[in-house]
Formats: C-alpha cells, sequence, structure tokens
C-alpha cells in the first residue's frame, strides 16, 4: 500500500511489538517498521492526522477475517522504529506521558522527512518548535539552515543563520559543507554569506565608537584617566588608555570572523595580553578590576548591533 516500502523482512528477520502505547490489543491496523518493529495502532487516528494515510485507508482492501486469533494487516514503511515511534508519538491521544528522545540533529531530520511525507501538520509544527529550540552542535547550525530555506521557514531560516554566526568562518573546508546544502540554491547560500559578512562588520564597529556610552560614571573614570601624567598609557589620538585600544582592536578582528557576543565573553587570552600592556602598575590594577565589567558592556552592545542585522530571505 505504501510506494516507499522498503525491501521485504526475510524470514529469520524477528518481528517485535513496540512498547506502551503502541501495543494495543484491540488495534485495527499494524505500521510495520523497517527494522522489524510492529506499532499495533487504529485507522482512525492516522487517519484524522494524515491526509495520506486516510486516502490509503480508503481504498478498498481484501477482506481480513475478525476471529480473536487473527491479527490487523500491516503496512511496511521505510521509516525505522525510532523515528516511526516520534512521528506517532505526535498524533496518538495518549502520548501526553511519552516523549520521543533525540540524540542528535540526523533524528529530527530523519521524523521531519516522515512527517512530509504523511502530511502530519502537528508534527511538522512541533518539530519546527524543537529544530529552533533544541541546542544542537555549532556544525549542525548550517544543517539546520538548509533545512529552513529548502522547506521555505523564514524565522528557522532567521534562528538557523544567527547560530551560524557562532561557527565562525563556516565557508572553510572541512566544515564549509553539510550534506543538506544540497536542498537549497546558491543565492540562499549567498545571502547566509551575506547576513555573516553584515554582521561581521557591525559587531567590529562596537570598538570603534564610543563603547563606554551607557556605563557608569566610576568606569568611565576608571578607563579614560591615569594618574601617572606620563601619557605612557594614552593614544596619540584621544585621551583613552592604550591597553583598550589595543584590546578593541584586537577584540575586533576576532568580531569580524565570529560576530557574536560570546567571542568577547570567552575569550580570556586576549584580555590578558591586554591587562599586561597597561604602562602603570596602577592601570594595571585598574585594568584587571574594570575587565569583567567592561566585557559585559561590550558583549551587550554587539549582541544589540547584531540582533539589528537582518537575513534576507526568499521562500
Amino acid at each position: 500500500m505504501d510506494p516507499t516500502q522498503p525491501d521485504p523482512l526475510s524470514p529469520q528477520d524477528e518481528i517485535v511489538t513496540a512498547r506502551d502505547p503502541f501495543d494495543h490489543p484491540d488495534a485495527d491496523i499494524i505500521l510495520r517498521s523497517s527494522d522489524g518493529v510492529d506499532f499495533r495502532t487504529f485507522k482512525i487516528i492516522l487517519s484524522l492526522s494524515s491526509p495520506v494515510f486516510r486516502d490509503m485507508f480508503s481504498v478498498p482492501q481484501p477482506p481480513h477475517a475478525q476471529d480473536s486469533t487473527s491479527a490487523p494487516p500491516a503496512v511496511l514503511v521505510s521509516e525505522d522504529s525510532k523515528t516511526l515511534r516520534a512521528l506517532l508519538l505526535h498524533c496518538h491521544p495518549c502520548s501526553a506521558c511519552f516523549h520521543a528522545n533525540f540524540d542528535n540533529l540526523n533524528d529530527i531530520v530523519a521524523l521531519l522527512e516522515a512527517a512530509l511525507k504523511y502530511d502530519m501538520s502537528t508534527a511538522l509544527e512541533h518539530i519546527r518548535l524543537r529544530l529552533s529550540s533544541s541546542p544542537f552542535e555549532h556544525n549542525e547550525a548550517l544543517s539546520f539552515y538548509a533545512i529552513s530555506c529548502h522547506n521555505g521557514w523564514r524565522v528557522e531560516a532567521e534562528i538557523a543563520a544567527g547560530r551560524v554566526l557562532e561557527m565562525g568562518t563556516f565557508w572553510r573546508p572541512p566544515i564549509g559543507y553539510v550534506p543538506e546544502m544540497e536542498a537549497i540554491t546558491a543565492g540562499a547560500y549567498y545571502r547566509l554569506l551575506t547576513y555573516h559578512h553584515r554582521c561581521g562588520h557591525a559587531a567590529e564597529s562596537v570598538g570603534e565608537r564610543s563603547l563606554l556610552l551607557g556605563a557608569d560614571e566610576k568606569l568611565v573614570a576608571q578607563l579614560s584617566h591615569c594618574p601617572s601624567n606620563t601619557g605612557a598609557c594614552y593614544t596619540d589620538t584621544m585621551r583613552r588608555k592604550a591597553w583598550l585600544d589595543d584590546y578593541l582592536t584586537a577584540s575586533g578582528k576576532e568580531l569580524l570572523v565570529r560576530p557574536c557576543s560570546s567571542t568577547i565573553l570567552k575569550d580570556t587570552k586576549l584580555c590578558q595580553e591586554a591587562i599586561a600592556k597597561a604602562g602603570c602598575p596602577h592601570c594595571r590594577v585598574v585594568a584587571s578590576a574594570a575587565m569583567e565589567q567592561l566585557r559585559g558592556l561590550y558583549a551587550a552592545q554587539v549582541k544589540k548591533v547584531v540582533s539589528e542585522v537582518k537575513l534576507e530571505f526568499k521562500a
């Protein structure tokens, strides 16, 4: 009945019954996964959840014996038992206390493909929410972006593009390719590159303009004045301490490649190098004490300007 059925199981393959809630003794249909697990369920549930199953069950079937010992008809499907269980949990009325576990993005992609195949709209909504909220590895963000573009999901594409920023130079091999890219256009990939480029320049510019705007007066005083009066702590162009300019310049280069707040919050090496460059003992103490507050302010400004950059999206 299913045009994408897998190869039939060999006689020696053992068929097992799925665990609760797909082991109901009164089930009127069995969905048999590609790895030989029988999911006992009901045609009415599948028909209400999926137009594909509704049409499938509307086709006249051979008479089925109704004695108490006969099993309901079995439909072989191409999904494995993990994917099939996750899919059916989205439409089963008794599934509120059951949760499908996903180890990685591949599990959700398999579920997505099944939901699209059977046209299960409720499952698709849940999958989109799961994709948007799951803490995937950074290199999976590119896959998430490609999946979103392929399916015309603007909001998810924007979320994914933001996560791609964490990857830095995502366009370089070997991390520059994921199989899901085969399903999107060169235009979609170019728009991601453009978004990253614009975010990078926006983040880098934070260090070039007045970072101290909005800081409290004490911090401004700490970062703007040196009691030594030797001039060794200041730049030639403005009365801002040289170690601060060096730090902002170096961190700006990092932000150009990886334009996100975590670039500032997680990088302690640049902070230590900047503090070591302070021109006098007093400024080294001040720099060390003020750096944490400075980084918090810096990261917040980066997050703000990057959030104002919009991804161009074409469905």
